[in-house]
């Protein structure tokens, strides 16, 4: 998982927030259940809370913000783990909505040729 932390932190520079750090390790989750196949359900509830400390301090090697702003976002998680499980519960909810799944296809079919037309 540690592996994954940091590719994805290197890669993309997250948003360290309350919100933003529960949004980046539960992709983190993601692609490392994915990869080793573990974790299914409330352990990837485990998994993120146990990577919480980990990627924040990933985050602040990378510069990305400093040892007392993560203390204080890592605080913030630990103790407010309800609203943390709510929202985790929430983003599932909306990810596996076939209309928002649909809608979310949509968007991409439709704006990324626009998109890439801009970038290049």
């Amino acid at each position: 998982m540690d592996a994954v932390i940091a590719r994805k932190i290197a890669s993309d520079a997250p948003d360290i927030s309350f919100v933003g750090v529960i949004t980046w390790l539960m992709h983190c989750v993601e692609v490392y259940s994915q990869s080793t196949q573990v974790g299914h359900g409330s352990s990837k509830l485990a998994i993120l809370r146990e990577n919480i400390p980990v990627f924040l301090q990933t985050a602040t090697n990378a510069g990305l913000c400093s040892g007392a702003y993560a203390a204080t976002i890592e605080h913030q998680l630990e103790t407010q783990w309800d609203l943390v499980q709510s929202i985790v519960t929430a983003l599932i909810d909306v990810a596996h909505n076939p209309a928002f799944v649909q809608l979310s296809q949509d968007i991409s079919d439709c704006c990324a040729p626009k998109w890439r037309k801009h970038t290049k």
